[in-house]
């Protein structure tokens, strides 16, 4: 009997950089030890900050920076290291953590260890005071966390039993914008098709999110603990809840315990929706944003994660949170365990999150959500703390993490790279980890506004509403604008109303409120403002006491500097300059998207490759968290938005990866195939010029929960180049599907990579590679992306492998070559509302005429192009790639 055929397509997408001049480093308390004539060791210390600019500094000025952010009345935060292996480092698998007596006593035994040292610390080095410990780690680490005093680093370092020390980086929620919109959370979810997920019967059922933030409001309605248990009673399916009873079997080891005397498994559970919630900042069990200064964050990011699917309605009753409150969490039927790192006692430390991720893997998480990161651009904090992200690897929990809203480089700082630049890269830790899954943000679909240059450059721009100014929609076309260089005065634009009559206002924020600025515009005669940002990022614009109803809209620093660029004509005048020129307002399709301006983006230092993965985080309607009847919502923008999508996303597909047994048939971990899914089949996008946004900026593309759930095989990476960074070999070990070729040396470079098909049924790939670059325009901080051809050989388990060029027979335009190409050829012929791409090559018989013989003819090419994996089998795939120096010289050229 035929087998079935299932087609997919796998698009390898790799991008090459020439950086100059990179170092790799990273903010750190560096020892230089020698051997004295006393037999012991002498300890100087050098304090190198990275200011998030790129560069490293040691000069006195960096130095007070680093100890005024990080020396509190004398004392720091510091891990001790130990040189004994961890647990994890010590062969105990995360998968069987709970009721291993083994583990336990191996934890207990590095604990004495500690308590030892500690004392030693205090004998020796204190005068006998106690070392002011914060956390024992013996899971992930073998470290003591502790607050010393600064100036006896030094003699710590040096104590019998201490590896290392190692100074904590402090992080902060990574908060975005709040602003005030029309719901579209259920947008998001669309984007990433989970509700066709949800369809299917995955909603995340028996699956466990830690959530590591500033804590939960737990008495609001999308987490009703009854509408959960509604949710499991109309599934009719059993679930394998968290409970006090599976609490209590570890509670002991859990470390928490360690900081609330006698706390017992009833104290730490909560309800059904939230059974676990406590306070690692405070050391309470305190979660809610009642006590402290925090925010609400955590509830927004919560919401987004796993919000209930039900809410209650007027007379008692359920009814679907979708059409009640217009949103819901990515798995909604999942558990949330609440981890509070941001409270009364500020936080959260290097040591503050690990402690709650090491929890999550006691209590059998699917995934660990840290919405949180430093404004230490594009490196690690300290190689010690990655080293532990990176042992995760063989764990079951997927560690989601967001990363980061410092946009590019190039937005926040100049556009020129320096010779002892680390990197372009801003992204900062733990998103910067080897292991982290790091996550960008792309913004919610919907109609959106935006400002062409006519030079294939498009910035968005957005609009304050609510004040009775109309929407820039009443103006769309092109129009002249002026650009008054300054902030916008009466004065100054009473004496520009000859030029700005009837034409686009420009000016500067600074100075005057916003509504000042319009009025002043609008009484010049101006048909429209946008006000340039005059510091990165976007504003907020409150235009209350505006007095005109002309549309007044703001936009970052960078369109500013376009703007002028680009203007036609320039005038000075005594206390301001001008520029002139023209611009189109245009409004893009319903359900158009884009990237996320705001999402951190560019090359590190090691030439790795980050983020990994794109899911909805601009303008996300979820939880409101500080209101007292727990019945509101806001929408925020950030990557913290768009790393829960991911966490519940990884709930859903660990719910199908346990209902289908596929941990055996893949013979991963569930955390490696779920990596391996969602990064095999999310789908890259495209900028409006038709090109790839870069990898630097999208990772593998926008997560397709749906494709993830119904994949019937997945991808790992098996090889790497010699040059590549250290962080691919435990990517590879992650499940993550990319390859970091780093530094190339040559005209060609190699991929190789394995397809498993676990499925019963044959499977077919058209194989095909796309190849890119930063745009060549005098600016290696260009962000665009310019396509190159490069000559391709593919080898298939050591066999040479012809197929069709897929962009050539991609007849449909849906951006692959298969056999539904064949199909559109023949309706191309028979419906002339049908448009045909590639017609140039629809001629199959090269009779000059295009008919259903062509048709048959491209049905039999493209069948035969396909490369078809049995069954339960796996296939090898080698990808060689030739004709870099050539084009490597063209882009040079002007660098």
């Amino acid at each position: 009997m035929q087998s079935k055929i299932l087609t997919k397509t796998l698009s390898v997408v790799l991008a090459l950089a020439m950086i100059v001049g990179l170092c790799s480093g990273s903010f750190a308390t560096k020892a230089n030890a020698a051997v004295n004539g006393d037999n012991k060791r002498s300890v100087s210390y050098t304090k190198v900050e990275n200011l998030g600019n790129g560069r490293l500094f040691a000069d006195k000025q960096s130095l007070k920076e680093f100890e005024d952010a990080y020396v509190k009345d004398g004392m720091i935060r510091v891990s001790i290291v130990l040189s004994d292996k961890a647990a994890l480092q010590n062969g105990f698998s995360t998968m069987s953590l709970a009721g291993n007596a083994d583990l336990s006593a191996y934890r207990a035994q590095l604990r004495a260890q500690q308590d030892a040292l500690a004392d030693r610390i205090s004998r020796t080095v204190l005068g006998g005071e106690k070392l002011d410990v914060v956390w024992n780690i013996t899971l992930a680490g073998n470290m003591i966390s502790a607050n010393v005093p600064y100036d006896k680093l030094d003699a710590i370092s040096m104590v019998r039993g201490v590896e290392k020390v190692v100074v904590e980086a402090l992080y902060e929620p990574m908060k975005g914008d709040t602003v005030t919109l029309r719901p579209q959370m259920a947008g998001a979810t669309e984007m990433v098709r989970s509700t066709y997920v949800w369809e299917e019967g995955y909603t995340g059922l028996g699956g466990r999110i830690a959530i590591v933030d500033t804590g939960l409001a737990v008495n609001h309605e999308l987490f009703d603990p009854e509408a959960l248990e509604y949710a499991i009673e109309e599934s009719g399916k059993e679930v394998n809840l968290l409970t006090a009873a599976e609490i209590a079997e570890v509670v002991a080891d859990l470390n928490i315990s360690s900081k609330i005397p006698n706390v017992s498994a009833e104290d730490l559970y909560v309800n059904t929706k939230v059974p676990f919630g406590a306070n690692y900042i405070d050391n309470d069990l305190d979660i809610t944003h009642k006590n402290d200064n925090q925010g609400d964050h955590g509830s927004h990011v919560s919401g987004i994660a796993a919000g209930n699917r039900f809410v209650t309605d007027d007379e008692g009753g359920f009814v679907e949170s979708l059409d009640k409150v217009e949103t819901q969490g990515e798995a909604p039927d999942a558990q949330l365990l609440v981890m509070k790192v941001f409270g009364k006692g500020g936080g959260a430390y290097d040591s503050d999150y690990l402690v709650a991720i090491e929890d999550a893997f006691m209590l059998g998480c699917d995934s660990v959500n840290l919405s949180l990161g430093s404004a230490m651009a594009g490196m690690a904090t300290s190689a010690t703390y990655q080293a532990i992200i990176d042992s995760f690897a063989d764990s079951d929990t997927v560690v989601s993490i967001s990363a980061g809203n410092a946009y590019a480089w190039g937005d926040m700082y100049a556009d020129e790279l320096y010779a002892d630049d680390v990197n372009f890269s801003s992204l900062g830790s733990p998103g910067s980890f080897a292991n982290a899954l790091t996550v960008a943000s792309i913004d919610n679909g919907g109609s959106f506004v935006y400002i062409d240059l006519d030079i294939g450059m498009i910035f968005t721009i957005n609009e304050s509403e609510g004040y009775g100014n109309d929407s820039v929609t009443t103006i769309l076309g092109e129009h002249e604008y002026v650009y008054l260089d300054s902030v916008g005065t009466d004065a100054e634009w009473g004496s520009l109303s000859r030029e700005v009559s009837g034409k686009i206002a420009i000016c500067n924020r600074g100075e005057t409120s916003f509504y000042q600025k319009v009025n002043a515009a609008a009484d010049a005669g101006a048909i429209a403002v946008i006000i340039v940002n005059n510091q990165p990022g976007t504003i907020g614009m409150n235009l209350t006491g505006i007095t005109t109803t002309i549309p007044a809209v703001s936009t970052m620093r960078k369109t500013g500097r376009f703007l002028k660029e680009y203007a036609y004509d320039y005038a000075e005048y005594d206390e301001f300059d001008v520029y002139f020129g023209k611009l189109t307002f245009a409004q893009t399709e319903e359900g158009t998207i884009q990237m996320s301006e705001f999402s951190s983006w560019g090359v590190p230092g090691d030439l790795s490759l980050k983020p990994e993965i794109t899911a909805p985080g601009g303008s996300i309607y979820s939880v409101e968290g500080l209101s007292a009847d727990g019945k509101h919502y806001q929408i925020m923008s950030g990557t913290s938005m768009a790393a829960p999508q991911i966490s519940g996303l990884s709930a859903l597909i660990g719910q199908y990866i346990r209902e289908n047994d596929l941990e055996t048939k893949s013979g991963l971990t569930r955390r490696q195939l779920i990596t391996s899914l969602l990064m095999s089949t999310a789908v890259p996008q495209i900028e409006y010029g038709g090109t790839y946004y870069s990898v630097m900026k999208q990772g593998a593309g926008l997560a397709d929960v749906y494709a993830a759930v119904n994949a019937k095989s997945f991808i790992t990476v098996d090889k790497v180049a010699e040059a590549a960074p250290e962080s691919a070999a435990t990517s590879i070990a992650d499940g993550k599907v990319k390859v970091e070729l780093g530094v190339v040396d040559g005209d060609e470079f190699d991929a190789l990579f394995s397809i498993h098909n676990y499925s019963d049924e044959d499977v077919a790939y058209y194989l095909s590679a796309d190849f890119f670059t930063q745009l060549n325009d005098g600016e290696y901080m260009y962000k665009t992306t310019d396509p190159m051809n490069l000559a391709t050989v593919w080898t298939v388990n050591g066999e040479p492998y012809e197929g069709l060029d897929a962009h050539d027979y991609d007849f449909n335009g849906d951006g692959v070559a298969n056999v539904l190409d064949a199909q559109w050829l023949l309706r191309w012929l028979v419906d002339e509302e049908v448009e045909l791409c590639n017609e140039e090559f629809a001629d199959f018989d090269g009779d000059e005429d295009i008919d259903s013989y062509d048709a048959r003819l491209a049905f039999e090419a493209l069948k035969d192009a396909a490369l078809v994996i049995p069954a339960g089998e796996t296939v090898q795939v080698a990808l060689n790639v030739s004709g870099l120096e050539e084009m490597m010289s063209e882009y040079v050229k002007g660098n």
